[in-house]
């Protein structure tokens, strides 16, 4: 895809939370840990934690040695941990998410983080006004999207840090975007899916004006 000036605006820009718009894998890796020395296992390094990572929550603790029935209790106790730091946002957010409130493109957050957790970190980072509205507790982030394009008078984009997010995107039809700073390795989105991996969240700017390339 090339934008271009004088285009199609997105009808949505949308955005996964953790990892993406806040730049939390170092809160997600002591949160980990933390769950995992409670359930009796080894805790991981940054670099396995980001090798490991995967969606959902459930599968990524299972993968990770903690019984199948105590998974859920798991992926509280996780997200508990996560609610107790607050992390900054990530490198360009705030710019892409002014630039869209300025142009009139509307800002949704799709996550599988509950609601209540997204606009916690919101508020406390005060952008929170900026989010046209959270979609929390996504669990099948496909059939998010496809609700978001169906009421959507433009495309939708859809910006991720892992594998789970750039499926999901393709899924559905909306436009795949990885963020490589995230927990998962730059690579893996590429090899994912991703019609382009970002390193700044300001540079999605140039995706604010754009035009569809035939076929999509």
């Amino acid at each position: 895809m090339r934008p271009t000036n004088g285009a199609e605006r997105p009808g949505v820009l949308a955005f996964d939370w953790n990892g993406t718009l806040v730049d939390d894998a170092g809160r997600a890796h002591r949160a980990t840990n933390r769950v995992l020395r409670e359930h009796g296992l080894a805790p991981l390094t940054e670099p396995e934690f980001r090798t490991a990572f995967t969606l959902p929550m459930r599968r990524f603790f299972i993968g990770l040695g903690v019984a199948e029935r105590r998974s859920d209790a798991a992926e509280k106790r996780w997200n508990e941990e996560m609610a107790a730091e607050t992390a900054p946002l990530s490198t360009g957010a705030s710019e892409i998410l002014r630039a869209a409130a300025a142009l009139g493109v509307r800002v949704v957050v799709v996550s599988a983080a509950a609601s209540h957790s997204v606009l916690r970190d919101a508020r406390r980072l005060g952008v929170d006004h900026l989010l046209a509205d959270v979609v929390g507790s996504a669990g099948d982030k496909a059939s998010a999207l496809s609700r978001l394009a169906s009421g959507a008078p433009g495309p939708v984009i859809y910006v991720g840090d892992s594998e789970y997010d750039m499926a999901a995107a393709l899924a559905s039809g909306a436009y795949p975007v990885g963020f490589g700073r995230g927990y998962r390795p730059a690579a893996a989105l590429a090899e994912a899916g991703a019609e382009v991996v970002v390193w700044n969240l300001a540079a999605l700017t140039v995706f604010l004006t754009w035009t569809r390339p035939p076929g999509r």
